[in-house]
């Protein structure tokens, strides 16, 4: 199952959105990790931090899995090039 370019488009939002919480403009560096948990049975996208807090979440995906489908390997098919800075 692929994603459509608008589900793309909302989870490299929602990640960017989580990214942007920690550039400050400044020459501090930030270390944390950063935790993308889908629920399977929702369609819910989650993202946590390494204290799991929720920097950043998608409702719901238009893309939902179907049978024999899980959303983990359907978030595998896309790739997230918001993560160079």
């Amino acid at each position: 199952m692929k994603l459509s370019q608008q589900s793309q488009a909302i989870i490299e939002s929602a990640i960017q959105k989580a990214i942007n919480k920690y550039t400050c403009g400044c020459e501090q560096t930030i270390v944390t990790d950063i935790h993308i948990q889908p629920n399977q049975n929702s369609g819910e996208l989650f993202i946590y931090d390494d204290e799991d807090e929720e920097l950043s979440s998608v409702p719901s995906m238009n893309g939902q899995p179907t049978k024999g489908t899980t959303f983990t390997k359907m978030l595998k098919e896309f790739s997230v090039p918001c993560f160079a800075a």
